[in-house]
Order: structure tokens, then sequence, then C-alpha cells
């Protein structure tokens, strides 16, 4: 998509920082997301930004995941950060928005070259609903890691269950992360089917999305069979055997009884 304005992409494994680095010198601007969407590998912000601002490359990181209660990118040394707020920063599924963070000066080019050519401005409603869900931010931020952490844990346990993807299992992880969102992906054996496991659970739904209140499921199945996505998803090492899930507000242990309940029924259907 950004051919046609002359612009060439390089994909860079941005967990391994020294190729990162390396790969700085002639670039514009390097693009993060730390930890990564569906595998949840973390990010060395502080070394990559402070490259970057060596280099005079833009160093951008979507922060949807932390939010500002968890990470804050801009004292680690990066540019400008980026919020789907439609997810935590709102936190009610009932909204459809995006932020930008940065220096004055960057975000006032940014408001002067861009908008006015390609859009962007957030209508009174979404904003006043995103104000709204910033007010319990904090709090919500809170219970979603705790829910997310007992979940994670219990799955790492499960037979069922060959691999657990969540920041919070890791014994060292980069400066700067000192909490986590709900958002984690686990990866089933092969005696589970898939399927049967989503459309057993209660509880949980099936949904995209995430951040609200409810707790949702996308099956990595359902991602990797997307038309044109299957390259994209299995060259970032999505598994078509992974289940992205999304913690919301309900009990632990509703959650955790729902996994269970829902995991056993898949294994008997499989056997």
């Amino acid at each position: 998509m950004l051919r046609r304005f002359g612009i060439e992409t390089v994909y860079i494994d941005g967990c391994d920082t020294d190729a990162l680095i390396a790969a700085l010198p002639g670039a514009k601007l390097v693009y993060l997301e730390s930890p990564t969407s569906w595998t949840f590998r973390l990010q060395d912000l502080r070394a990559i930004g402070t490259a970057a601002r060596r280099e005079g490359v833009l160093s951008v990181v979507d922060n949807s995941w932390a939010t500002p209660v968890f990470q804050r990118p801009a004292e680690l040394g990066i540019d400008l950060i980026v919020h789907a707020a439609s997810k935590y920063l709102s936190g009610h599924s009932d909204t459809l928005g995006g932020l930008i963070a940065g220096t004055r000066a960057l975000v006032t080019r940014i408001d002067h070259d861009a908008t006015h050519l390609f859009g962007g401005r957030m209508a009174p409603m979404d904003a006043f609903l995103v104000l709204r869900g910033l007010r319990t931010l904090e709090l919500r931020m809170a219970r979603h890691m705790e829910t997310g952490l007992a979940l994670a844990r219990m799955l790492a346990r499960h037979p069922a269950v060959t691999a657990v993807h969540h920041p919070g299992l890791l014994v060292t992880r980069p400066e700067g992360l000192t909490g986590f969102g709900g958002l984690f992906a686990f990866d089933l054996a092969e005696s589970i089917d898939i399927p049967r496991f989503c459309n057993a659970l209660r509880a949980i739904r099936i949904g995209v999305s995430w951040g609200g209140p409810e707790s949702l499921i996308v099956p990595g199945q359902a991602a990797c069979g997307l038309a044109g996505a299957a390259n994209s998803f299995r060259r970032f090492g999505v598994s078509p055997r992974s289940i992205r899930l999304a913690a919301g507000l309900e009990p632990a242990e509703v959650l955790e009884a729902d996994l269970r309940a829902a995991l056993d029924a898949a294994g008997q259907a499989a056997a």
C-alpha cells in the first residue's frame, strides 16, 4: 500500500535489537509494537529509541496493550506513541477511535500536514466516550492484569495447552514495562478440536476486538485462514493452534471454569 507513495517497507524482527539497530541507517521511521500482537514478544524500547534518535530516525510504537498505566514509551526515548482508543482507553466496546501522542512540535506537524489530507478528526461523541473511559482506566487495567495472569497461569498448567504467550510469565523483561494488559495467547495440543473448544465456551465470547468488559477469544485457525493473511500470520510466528484470549472484567473463577469445561469438551470430542 505504501509503495504508491514511494515508501519502501523493510521488516525486521523487532525483538532482535542488534539487527534492528543495524538496519536504522538510511531509514526515515521505525514502527514498533511491544508486546507484539498474537505472539506477545517484547522489544527493548529504550535501546531502539536511543539508537533511532542517534540516526535521526523517527520512532513510533503502538502502546494499546500496555496503555500509559503500564508503559510510557516517551520516557524510554520513543518519539510518537499511538493507541487504538477503541480498546482499553475507551474500555466499553462502544466507540471507534485512535490517538497519537508526542512532542508538541511533532503532533502539530502531523495535525497541519496530514489530517487535512487523510481525515482523522474524532467525532464529538466518540471523544466524549474515550474521555469517560480514561476516568476508570487505572482501575480497569489492574483488573485486566490480575485476571489475565490468573488465566495464563492456569492454562500453563493444563495438559491440553502446549504453550502460553504472556509477558507476565517471563523471568526477565525489558525496562519500562511495569504491568500487563489482559490480552495474551495460548497454543492447544493436537488432541483438542479447536472449533468444538470455541463453541463450548459460555462466558467467553468469540470476537476480534478487545479492551472492553467482556472476555473474547479469536482462534488462530480463523486468522490464518483469512484471504491474503495466511502467509503474513505464519511469517510472524502465529500458529493455527493458537487461541488469542482477551481477559475481561468478569470474575476470574468464572472464566477459569469456562475454559476448563470447554477444554474437556473439545478433548472428548477429538478422542
